[in-house]
């Protein structure tokens, strides 16, 4: 898990149900509503819905009001600070190699 503070990337806020989205400065567009979001750019796809957030057609887990969602550094999730990597790929790296 990688811990960073005070990241000063370019790149613009959108919020959606109490969550605060920085994104990259890429160029594309997407919208959002009380409880949802969603944004299609060149590099990234971010979809927030029900609760869930997926980046790039991953799954990055649950965020809740309140969530900070940081996107500017690109092949990069942060959730309050605290970079998350997708679902399936944790999953992945808890099981040992030679099986459970």
């Amino acid at each position: 898990m990688r811990h960073i503070s005070q990241r000063n990337f370019p790149g613009r806020t959108r919020s959606a149900g109490g969550v605060t989205f920085k994104m990259p400065t890429d160029s594309g567009g997407g919208g959002s509503s009380d409880n949802e979001f969603h944004f299609n750019g060149k590099k990234i796809r971010v979809l927030y819905e029900a609760g869930k957030l997926r980046v790039n057609d991953q799954d990055f887990g649950s965020i809740a009001k309140g969530d900070t969602v940081d996107l500017r550094l690109l092949g990069h999730v942060f959730v309050n600070n605290i970079e998350r990597h997708p679902a399936n790929k944790e999953a992945e790296q808890a099981v040992p190699p030679n099986g459970p």
